[in-house]
């Protein structure tokens, strides 16, 4: 019983956070209750793990975690960070039915709901409405990276960071060197040089 109702304490932010973009119903909240499932991570365990079957997403109630792919000389590139409200999930592979193309780690202590892809999809067929709302959510991240490639290419180091500082303040306490200059695509020297600087 008290796991019960530590699992709804924990989806009553999911449901505000939801209610501001689509009209929830009591049915609704019920059904999202049953096929979500609260999961905590400390600092650096995994949340995804590349080449692991991909079969559930994750909404982000507390923390941070950062997406990254290691190629193949072994270097790690960091994608992108996750923080409270936002998704973890690797779009790619399930557009393709295949395994993750890239690993997720918590940064800190992270709470989530953990939803199976397949329960979410059920869910967009009995109500448009949510599928719309992650359908906008998908958009707005599709122009994140978009805006994210042009600062690569027309942006320097600095401009670079000033950016990732307005955007991610919290991060920038978070993260260890190497995750914050491989995702602005500069080496560790420079990111502790622009640091020194403190340019904000």
């Amino acid at each position: 019983m008290r796991k019960q109702l530590f699992q709804t304490e924990k989806i009553s932010h999911f449901f505000y956070w939801l209610s501001k973009k689509i009209e929830l119903s009591s049915e609704f909240e019920k059904n999202i209750d049953n096929i979500s499932t609260y999961r905590c991570f400390e600092k650096g365990e995994k949340i995804l793990d590349k080449g692991q079957a991909l079969n559930h997403m994750y909404f982000v109630l507390t923390g941070c975690a950062r997406s990254y792919h290691i190629d193949n000389k072994g270097n790690e590139h960091t994608m992108r960070f996750a923080l409270k409200d936002w998704w973890i999930c690797d779009y790619k592979s399930i557009r393709n039915n295949d395994r993750a193309s890239m690993s997720s780690e918590a940064l800190c202590h992270t709470e989530v709901l953990e939803f199976n892809i397949n329960d979410i999809e059920e869910l967009y067929r009995k109500y448009p409405q949510l599928e719309s709302s992650v359908r906008k959510s998908l958009e707005l991240h599709i122009i994140s990276l978009y805006d994210r490639i042009l600062n690569q290419l027309e942006l320097t180091a600095k401009k670079r960071y000033q950016k990732f500082l307005l955007e991610y303040p919290e991060v920038d306490q978070l993260a260890n060197n190497y995750h914050i200059a491989s995702y602005l695509g500069i080496t560790q020297q420079s990111l502790s040089r622009l640091r020194s600087k403190k340019i904000l």
